[in-house]
């Protein structure tokens, strides 16, 4: 056709360059003169084009307007929607095409615009005919497949190539083509001249797609889009040279990321990072023999201890900056840190060495890349992961600081991860090859007595010379190489103003840290307030899950349990902090997860903590005995001050505590405590409470948790009998309604039991008829979950409740999900041998398929669990030796572990149960 002649010339100033104004409306009013002699439809002049915008804010204001003027036909109310979803990614490209200046500001001959009413006349042309909604939805795929790179460079922010954008304005052209001889069909179909075609929607796609004019118009927006994707590769070319460090750059801290993500490692550095490091200190421990000995000798360990306070981490610090400085090996570190809960085990040390471990080499990073999961790694997987990254290191240094400050439980939970037989960077923590007591080092003797020396030499001590002297020599002797203690003494010489107070002061020093800590809660405010308040304060620095900000310090100082109101207001918030709970705390900078900085507060040392929480200060029968607490006492008070800041009060502004609290009042309460907590715990935790309902509500990150659920979830088992007593009470409101009430994700309370082992709660909520076989939104029972998690003994309580109405209880081992996977799937895939053996016990059945035809067999192969594959064969040889279903994929997998892991029982397994893995006789296996 003619038409097609004109369409395949581009005006010459097109085809030698860069689009303008002038060649692009001589461009668009050829388009549109086409369009018009197809379908004879002055486009721009159309009654559809009055309710088209020139340049609309989104593809979705237009879709809106597709859908307003089609929707009087009953087909488009039926099919419009998935008409209009195809549409979406062209009507896209179109806005972004509009808005990257492709049209030049023609307002004359608006391309973008011109296209839209194409779009709607195509769609008016149907005229309510299925079957051509059908041809109609095969054209906007056709065309989206070919258009759906373009936005890539729409969106971009680079400048496109001339030739780029040539072939982009021509793309858009070649669009207007194809809606207009699709147009044009439509219409000829509804006037009869497909009257002989069946009007089933086949007949329809084969006549479009075989029409000449369509497949002709269509080959050529694949040609245009095929030439884009050449252009676009040249330019993308042009750039990534210009740009390839950085991009290399950019690609590596990617994976860094996920990896940070992924493995959730805590920051190396500690937080008061700065204090650790002194200018110029501990310069004669590089110059001993031990050291240049440990630098030469292969898995060579440095133990060095000391008193608490004595500069150990300070020590740490300058061999970390030394190492930096002078070695080209991989270096990683790792401080413990007491007031941080996320540096208080060794699943962080592990993570947080795996982490630096993964920045040495590219043969580390890929070795992390390859066990990188969706979900973080277990407890005991890092320390698994360190010990294989050491060897792929080479030569690597450690650095662990504060050993002591990991608490004894998790100090010994640890040591079992390390001492399993893969794990043998034990064996390089446990074989010290060097030692050094700080007490008995003279150098560091006269670190301290240079130290001692700079803080008198300060302005704030105005003492003469003579007096300097004999302070000096009186620290030396009385300060037991600690830090630590110069800072304490210096601060309660600090207020002598004779040279008669220096000197009493100087004779009664204390000698230890614990004695000094002692004068120090001696000398504070002796009044019963003051010393509850300190204490108080104490309590909850000790027992906080994050550090505690200035002002909800103050508010712990402050607050009053029996009255809400409103705190006075305080000018200096540090000073007031440190005065009135002086010598004992100090004020930090720390950063949250998020980068934001505040003023935090925590003990000086951890040894501050220990003599506070010591059975020792309790026993005494001096005065500070009254500041002595255990962690139960501490948690607890935290627990009601958290509980008190959540309530809501109309009269009284929210505290600064609340935000604390809603992270964390949760990690406070527990069923050791939930009597303790007393009216506290029930106006909060209580079904109508809208102190609860705020914290819960919608828009909540605390996730919307029904009352009662998070009694279960936390246990809190005489909680949780108090709210179903009170439900009993009302009539109108039925207790089993509260047992069957889905949570957030569609779990009964049961669900949450059974899955946290909370097996008292468990027996609770099946004395009030809680349902076994509920189901949540995926067809689990509360068997699935506890199967699942390896719960043995919430599964036996579960599959041995009696059941009602002469149910058989068996039923409960062989429900299915919605997957078709029973208990025992769940328990196989798992890897949890004990669960499976009790659920066999219980009537579950091995041959039992999911949906995918696998049998618990078979997940138990897929995860390499090669005991539970021969417990599962064994059981059932006992009674159906029969092939097992599947058996060829079940046979093949095993055969590939078996190649892959020779020393692995899976070449035994093959030969002992060859009979139930043969293939089927009739080849459906």
């Amino acid at each position: 056709m003619s038409t097609h002649a004109t369409a395949e010339r581009w005006p010459p100033d097109l085809e030698a360059g860069t689009p303008n104004p002038s060649n692009l409306g001589e461009l668009w009013n050829v388009a549109l003169q086409r369009h018009e002699q197809e379908t004879g439809i002055k486009l721009l002049k159309s009654a559809n084009a009055k309710d088209f915008p020139l340049r609309p804010a989104t593809a979705e204001e237009v879709l809106a307007i597709f859908a307003a003027q089609s929707q009087s036909f009953e087909a488009f109310r039926a099919r419009g929607r998935k008409v209009l979803q195809v549409l979406k990614p062209i009507v896209h490209f179109i806005c972004l095409f509009i808005d990257s200046g492709a049209e030049a500001g023609s307002d004359t001959v608006p391309g973008g615009k011109a296209i839209f009413v194409a779009i709607s006349v195509l769609l008016q042309a149907t005229k309510g005919v299925s079957g051509l909604y059908d041809v109609v939805e095969h054209l906007f795929r056709e065309m989206a497949s070919y258009l759906n790179r373009v936005p890539i460079y729409l969106d971009s922010s680079t400048t496109l190539a001339p030739a780029l954008m040539n072939i982009l304005v021509k793309a858009c052209i070649q669009v207007l083509e194809v809606l207009a001889v699709t147009t044009k069909y439509c219409n000829s179909s509804t006037r009869g001249l497909w009257g002989a075609v069946s009007r089933r929607t086949r007949d329809y796609l084969r006549e479009f797609i075989g029409g000449s004019e369509v497949k002709t118009a269509l080959e050529k927006l694949q040609h245009l889009t095929n030439a884009e994707l050449l252009a676009a590769v040249a330019q993308i070319n042009t750039i990534a040279r210009d740009i390839q460090p950085k991009i290399r750059f950019v690609v590596n801290e990617s994976v860094i990321s996920g990896l940070r993500v992924w493995l959730e490692p805590p920051n190396a550095q500690p937080r008061n990072w700065e204090k650790k490091r002194r200018l110029d200190s501990c310069a004669w421990f590089f110059g001993d023999n031990k050291w240049e000995s440990w630098m030469a000798q292969r898995n060579g360990v440095y133990w060095i201890y000391g008193n608490a306070g004595a500069g150990k981490s300070v020590l740490c610090s300058s061999i970390i900056e030394k190492l930096k400085q002078d070695s080209a090996f991989p270096l990683v570190y790792f401080y413990f840190d007491f007031s941080d809960n996320a540096k208080q085990d060794c699943r962080s040390l592990a993570a947080s060495l795996v982490f630096q471990l993964a920045a040495c080499s590219e043969a580390c990073q890929g070795y992390l890349q390859r066990q990188q999961t969706t979900t973080s790694p277990t407890y005991d997987e890092p320390p698994v992961m360190l010990s294989n990254l050491v060897k792929l290191a080479g030569y690597v240094f450690i650095m662990i600081d504060a050993l002591d400050e990991c608490p004894e439980q998790e100090r010994d939970r640890g040591s079992a991860r390390f001492l399993r037989p893969e794990a043998d960077i034990w064996v390089l923590l446990s074989s010290v090859t060097h030692i050094l007591s700080l007490n008995d080092a003279r150098q560091h003797q006269e670190d301290v007595s240079a130290f001692i020396a700079s803080r008198l030499d300060r302005d704030e001590h105005r003492w003469a010379p003579d007096v300097k002297d004999k302070i000096r020599k009186a620290l030396i002797t009385r300060s037991n190489g600690m830090f630590l203690c110069v800072d304490l003494q210096l601060l309660r010489l600090r207020d002598c103003i004779s040279i008669a107070d220096v000197e009493g002061a100087l004779d009664e020093l204390p000698s230890d840290l614990n004695d000094m800590y002692t004068r120090i809660l001696q000398r504070s405010n002796p009044s019963k307030a003051s010393v509850e308040r300190r204490r108080r304060v104490f309590q909850c620095v000790a027992s906080a899950q994050r550090p505690l900000y200035i002002a909800e310090v103050i508010e712990i100082y402050c607050m009053n349990f029996n009255s809400r109101t409103p705190l006075i207001p305080v000018q200096d918030c540090e000073r007031f902090i440190l005065e009135k709970c002086p010598g004992l705390l100090n004020i930090v900078d720390w950063t949250n997860l998020y980068g934001a900085q505040h003023r935090a507060v925590q003990f000086i040392h951890f040894s501050a903590k220990e003599y506070l929480t010591s059975t020792d200060l309790e026993s005494t029968t001096t005065p500070a005995h009254r500041y002595g607490f255990d962690d139960y006492s501490a948690n607890l008070t935290l627990a009601k001050i958290c509980l008190s800041a959540l309530q809501v009060d109309i009269d009284t502004p929210p505290l600064s505590l609340r935000a604390y609290a809603d992270c964390y009042w949760a990690e406070h309460v527990s069923s050791r405590n939930e009597d303790d907590l007393g009216d506290l715990l029930d106006a909060f935790l209580q079904i109508d409470s809208p102190s609860f309902a705020r914290w819960s509500g919608p828009g909540s990150e605390h996730g919307q948790d029904t009352a009662f659920h998070r009694s279960v979830r936390l246990n809190l088992c005489h909680h949780a009998e108090r709210i179903m007593a009170q439900i009993l009470s009302d009539p109108s409101a039925p207790n089993q309604s509260l047992l069957t009430i889905p949570d957030q994700y569609g779990r009964s309370a049961l669900h949450v039991a059974a899955s946290l082992r909370h097996v008292e709660m468990c027996h609770l909520l099946l004395s009030h008829e809680a349902l076994v076989n509920s189901t949540d939104r995926d067809g689990d029972t509360p068997v699935h979950n506890a199967a699942s998690e390896g719960h043995s003994d919430i599964v036996r309580v579960l599959l041995e409740h009696p059941a009602a109405d002469g149910a058989d209880p068996t039923a409960r081992s062989r429900v299915r999900n919605e997957n078709g996977q029973t208990p025992l799937h769940r328990a196989a895939y798992r890897g949890h041998v004990d669960v499976c053996r009790l659920l066999l016990s219980h009537g579950a059945l091995v041959d039992n398929s999911d949906e995918c035809g696998n049998t618990p067999v078979h997940f138990a192969a897929q995860e390499k669990e090669p005991e539970i594959v021969r417990l599962l064969l064994a059981y059932r040889a006992k009674d159906a030796p029969q092939v097992l279903p599947a058996a060829r994929k079940l046979r093949e997998n095993l055969r590939r572990h078996a190649e892959q892991e020779p020393k692995r029982p899976w070449g035994a397994i093959l030969e002992d149960f060859a009979s139930q893995l043969e293939d089927h006789a009739n080849g459906s296996d």
